[in-house]
Protein backbone atom coordinates (compact mmCIF):
# COMPACT_ATOMS: atom_id res chain seq x y z
CA UNK A 1 0.00 0.00 0.00
CA UNK A 2 1.25 3.47 -0.87
CA UNK A 3 -0.19 6.64 0.68
CA UNK A 4 0.20 10.32 -0.09
CA UNK A 5 -1.42 13.21 1.80
CA UNK A 6 -1.41 16.99 1.98
CA UNK A 7 -2.93 19.19 4.63
CA UNK A 8 -5.41 21.91 3.73
CA UNK A 9 -4.91 25.19 5.64
CA UNK A 10 -7.17 28.15 6.34
CA UNK A 11 -5.47 30.99 8.23
CA UNK A 12 -2.59 28.76 9.35
CA UNK A 13 -5.00 26.21 10.72
CA UNK A 14 -5.29 22.65 9.36
CA UNK A 15 -8.86 22.21 8.23
CA UNK A 16 -8.52 18.97 6.33
CA UNK A 17 -6.41 16.39 4.59
CA UNK A 18 -6.39 15.55 0.95
CA UNK A 19 -4.77 12.32 -0.07
CA UNK A 20 -5.11 9.00 -1.74
CA UNK A 21 -4.10 5.38 -1.33
CA UNK A 22 -2.69 3.20 -4.03
CA UNK A 23 -2.66 -0.57 -3.75
CA UNK A 24 0.78 -1.69 -4.98
CA UNK A 25 0.19 -5.37 -4.28
CA UNK A 26 -0.18 -6.13 -7.99
CA UNK A 27 3.04 -4.24 -8.80
CA UNK A 28 4.83 -6.33 -6.16
CA UNK A 29 3.46 -9.52 -7.67
CA UNK A 30 4.54 -8.46 -11.13
CA UNK A 31 8.02 -7.59 -9.86
CA UNK A 32 8.29 -11.00 -8.15
CA UNK A 33 7.08 -12.73 -11.32
CA UNK A 34 9.66 -10.93 -13.48
CA UNK A 35 12.43 -11.77 -11.03
CA UNK A 36 11.35 -15.41 -11.02
CA UNK A 37 11.47 -15.46 -14.83
CA UNK A 38 14.93 -13.91 -14.84
CA UNK A 39 16.45 -16.47 -12.45
CA UNK A 40 14.53 -19.69 -13.19
CA UNK A 41 15.08 -22.24 -15.91
CA UNK A 42 11.70 -22.48 -17.63
CA UNK A 43 12.05 -26.18 -18.53
CA UNK A 44 13.16 -27.63 -15.19
CA UNK A 45 12.08 -25.04 -12.64
CA UNK A 46 15.59 -25.02 -11.17
CA UNK A 47 17.65 -21.87 -10.92
CA UNK A 48 19.24 -20.87 -14.25
CA UNK A 49 22.78 -19.82 -15.16
CA UNK A 50 22.09 -16.20 -14.17
CA UNK A 51 21.03 -17.32 -10.69
CA UNK A 52 24.09 -19.58 -10.52
CA UNK A 53 26.44 -16.67 -11.25
CA UNK A 54 24.68 -14.50 -8.65
CA UNK A 55 24.77 -17.27 -6.02
CA UNK A 56 28.39 -18.22 -6.53
CA UNK A 57 29.42 -14.55 -6.32
CA UNK A 58 27.52 -14.25 -3.03
CA UNK A 59 29.19 -17.40 -1.66
CA UNK A 60 32.59 -16.17 -2.83
CA UNK A 61 32.05 -12.88 -0.96
CA UNK A 62 30.97 -14.82 2.14
CA UNK A 63 34.14 -16.90 1.91
CA UNK A 64 36.30 -13.77 1.69
CA UNK A 65 34.54 -12.13 4.66
CA UNK A 66 33.92 -15.06 7.00
CA UNK A 67 35.87 -18.01 5.58
CA UNK A 68 32.71 -20.06 5.10
CA UNK A 69 33.76 -22.53 2.43
CA UNK A 70 31.48 -23.91 -0.27
CA UNK A 71 31.44 -26.87 -2.62
CA UNK A 72 30.25 -27.29 -6.15
CA UNK A 73 28.96 -30.52 -7.64
CA UNK A 74 29.01 -30.51 -11.45
CA UNK A 75 26.46 -32.93 -12.98
CA UNK A 76 26.07 -34.18 -16.54
CA UNK A 77 23.65 -36.77 -17.97
CA UNK A 78 25.60 -39.56 -19.65
CA UNK A 79 24.39 -40.25 -23.20
CA UNK A 80 21.87 -37.42 -23.21
CA UNK A 81 22.45 -36.62 -26.90
CA UNK A 82 21.60 -40.23 -27.79
CA UNK A 83 18.21 -39.93 -26.05
CA UNK A 84 17.49 -36.64 -27.81
CA UNK A 85 18.53 -37.96 -31.23
CA UNK A 86 16.75 -41.32 -30.86
CA UNK A 87 13.45 -40.29 -29.27
CA UNK A 88 13.20 -36.58 -30.02
CA UNK A 89 13.43 -33.35 -28.10
CA UNK A 90 10.22 -33.79 -26.11
CA UNK A 91 11.70 -36.99 -24.70
CA UNK A 92 14.97 -35.18 -23.99
CA UNK A 93 13.03 -32.41 -22.25
CA UNK A 94 11.30 -34.98 -20.06
CA UNK A 95 14.68 -36.54 -19.19
CA UNK A 96 15.89 -33.10 -18.10
CA UNK A 97 12.75 -32.50 -16.02
CA UNK A 98 13.01 -35.90 -14.31
CA UNK A 99 16.70 -35.48 -13.50
CA UNK A 100 16.00 -31.94 -12.25
CA UNK A 101 13.29 -33.32 -9.95
CA UNK A 102 15.84 -35.77 -8.50
CA UNK A 103 18.35 -32.97 -8.05
CA UNK A 104 15.73 -30.76 -6.36
CA UNK A 105 14.70 -33.59 -4.02
CA UNK A 106 18.31 -34.39 -3.05
CA UNK A 107 19.31 -30.75 -2.64
CA UNK A 108 16.33 -29.83 -0.48
CA UNK A 109 16.61 -26.46 1.21
CA UNK A 110 20.28 -26.62 2.13
CA UNK A 111 21.90 -26.28 -1.28
CA UNK A 112 21.28 -24.35 -4.48
CA UNK A 113 20.52 -26.40 -7.59
CA UNK A 114 20.93 -24.86 -11.05
CA UNK A 115 20.67 -25.92 -14.65
CA UNK A 116 23.53 -24.07 -16.30
CA UNK A 117 22.92 -25.27 -19.85
CA UNK A 118 21.96 -28.28 -21.94
CA UNK A 119 22.21 -31.33 -19.71
CA UNK A 120 24.59 -29.71 -17.24
CA UNK A 121 23.55 -29.00 -13.69
CA UNK A 122 25.32 -27.84 -10.53
CA UNK A 123 24.63 -27.99 -6.84
CA UNK A 124 26.33 -25.36 -4.69
CA UNK A 125 26.46 -25.75 -0.95
CA UNK A 126 28.12 -23.77 1.83
CA UNK A 127 30.18 -26.31 3.75
CA UNK A 128 29.58 -26.32 7.40
CA UNK A 129 29.54 -30.09 6.88
CA UNK A 130 32.06 -31.33 4.30
CA UNK A 131 30.10 -34.54 3.76
CA UNK A 132 27.01 -32.85 2.31
CA UNK A 133 28.19 -32.87 -1.32
CA UNK A 134 29.45 -36.46 -1.07
CA UNK A 135 26.10 -37.54 0.38
CA UNK A 136 24.21 -35.57 -2.28
CA UNK A 137 26.25 -37.28 -4.98
CA UNK A 138 25.42 -40.76 -3.63
CA UNK A 139 21.73 -39.95 -3.16
CA UNK A 140 21.53 -38.49 -6.64
CA UNK A 141 23.02 -41.61 -8.24
CA UNK A 142 20.41 -43.64 -6.34
CA UNK A 143 17.49 -41.38 -7.24
CA UNK A 144 18.30 -41.32 -10.95
CA UNK A 145 18.85 -45.10 -11.00
CA UNK A 146 15.24 -45.49 -9.82
CA UNK A 147 13.95 -43.91 -13.04
CA UNK A 148 13.01 -46.93 -15.13
CA UNK A 149 10.89 -45.42 -17.88
CA UNK A 150 10.08 -42.08 -19.44
CA UNK A 151 7.13 -41.56 -21.75
CA UNK A 152 6.46 -45.33 -21.60
CA UNK A 153 9.95 -46.10 -22.89
CA UNK A 154 12.39 -48.14 -20.88
CA UNK A 155 15.22 -45.91 -19.80
CA UNK A 156 18.36 -46.30 -17.69
CA UNK A 157 19.84 -42.92 -16.87
CA UNK A 158 23.31 -42.38 -15.46
CA UNK A 159 24.99 -39.23 -14.27
CA UNK A 160 28.60 -38.15 -14.29
CA UNK A 161 29.52 -35.91 -11.38
CA UNK A 162 32.56 -34.05 -10.18
CA UNK A 163 32.98 -32.02 -7.03
CA UNK A 164 35.36 -29.30 -5.95
CA UNK A 165 35.73 -27.13 -2.86
CA UNK A 166 36.30 -23.40 -3.18
CA UNK A 167 39.21 -23.32 -0.72
CA UNK A 168 41.11 -25.68 -3.06
CA UNK A 169 41.38 -22.95 -5.68
CA UNK A 170 40.06 -19.60 -4.33
CA UNK A 171 38.65 -18.69 -7.73
CA UNK A 172 35.19 -19.37 -9.15
CA UNK A 173 36.41 -20.13 -12.69
CA UNK A 174 38.96 -22.59 -11.33
CA UNK A 175 36.28 -24.12 -9.09
CA UNK A 176 34.13 -24.80 -12.15
CA UNK A 177 37.10 -26.10 -14.11
CA UNK A 178 38.15 -28.48 -11.31
CA UNK A 179 34.63 -29.83 -10.84
CA UNK A 180 34.20 -30.19 -14.61
CA UNK A 181 37.52 -32.07 -14.97
CA UNK A 182 36.63 -34.39 -12.11
CA UNK A 183 33.25 -35.04 -13.70
CA UNK A 184 34.91 -36.09 -16.96
CA UNK A 185 37.35 -38.34 -15.07
CA UNK A 186 34.38 -40.00 -13.35
CA UNK A 187 32.65 -40.33 -16.72
CA UNK A 188 35.73 -42.09 -18.13
CA UNK A 189 35.82 -44.51 -15.16
CA UNK A 190 32.19 -45.51 -15.69
CA UNK A 191 32.69 -46.48 -19.35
Amino acid sequence: MWLTKNQSYVEDKIVGLLGYFKDITQEGREQHYLETLAYTDSLTGLHNRRAFVRTIARYEDEYERNRIDFSLLFIDINGFKKYNDTYGHSFGDEVLRRVAACIRRVTGYTGVACRIGGDEFVIIHQDRNQNYIKDAENKLHQAVAEIESIQKRSCKLELAMGRAVYSEVNDREELLRFADQRMYLNKQKRR
